[in-house]
């Protein structure tokens, strides 16, 4: 089952110069205690949210100003955090799901501050050229399509499979994203009425991907160098999801 999309309309996120809406991706954690309870480390944050922002709807995160969104490339486990006042989380105890190893060495303590473009623009041309790659398995873009496409995306793209970029709001693109609805971790979340009735917890809503980009300021798992100039593994990602109850965030990583 699909799960239901926090923010009705996708965004497609792009690392820009200037941020008129004051979305940030990498930088320093801003909460004392965002330090991952599996490796003991800091937390990387990956985007930096401004709730404020009036294209997601009035009041959508309560009164929250910021959300971060924080993950642990360490151990790779699902983080779940809570915000609880300006400059501290509570971080919900996470089921363990894989050993501590770090992608590659010397992996950094934060990714680069830059500024994000959140675009729900979809153009005609990208629309017709993801058709195809969908429709016609034998279509072979010409170079200015796969230009075209990179541009839009963000990462080469030759095929279908590849029709993904860095997303906020929106029901989920990738299928990873959209394979699995999280429940909320959170003991004092009691959810809707109808979740206890149903005696589950309250399942979460989707809110964003983010793609290992390491040209774009977010090196997850290779370093920006001569060797990824190219082509760099864009498949791997994080997923994020959120209560609308309590707004309890889960960053979680299910690529291979």
């Amino acid at each position: 089952m699909e799960p239901k999309p926090y923010i009705k309309t996708r965004f497609r996120v792009v690392p820009s110069k200037r941020s008129d809406a004051d979305h940030w991706s990498g930088g320093e954690p801003q909460h004392k205690n965002a330090i991952c309870p599996v490796c003991k480390i800091p937390l990387l944050l990956l985007w930096d949210i401004n709730c404020k922002d009036p294209r997601f709807g009035r009041r959508k995160f309560w009164i929250l100003e910021r959300l971060p969104l924080y993950y642990c490339w360490c151990c790779v486990n699902d983080i779940s955090y809570q915000l609880t006042d300006g400059d501290r989380i509570r971080i919900h105890p996470p089921k363990r799901r894989n050993e501590t190893s770090f992608p590659y060495e010397p992996y950094p303590e934060s990714f680069e501050r830059r500024a994000l473009t959140f675009d729900d623009g979809f153009p005609d041309k990208i629309r017709r050229l993801c058709v195809r790659l969908l429709s016609d398995f034998e279509f072979e873009p010409s170079m200015q399509e796969k230009k075209t496409l990179r541009e839009f995306f963000g990462h080469s793209v030759i095929h279908g499979l590849e029709l993904t970029h860095h997303q906020f709001g929106g029901r989920p693109m990738d299928s990873y994203w959209a394979d699995e609805v999280f429940c909320c971790p959170n003991s004092a979340c009691s959810g809707r009425i109808t979740d206890r009735i149903r005696g589950r917890k309250r399942p979460m809503k989707f809110l964003a991907g983010i793609l290992n980009d390491p040209w774009g300021g977010l090196p997850m798992v290779e370093p920006a160098n001569d060797e990824t100039k190219d082509n760099w593994n864009n498949y791997v990602h994080v997923q994020f999801h959120i209560c609308d109850l309590c707004l309890t965030t889960t960053g979680a990583n299910r690529c291979d």
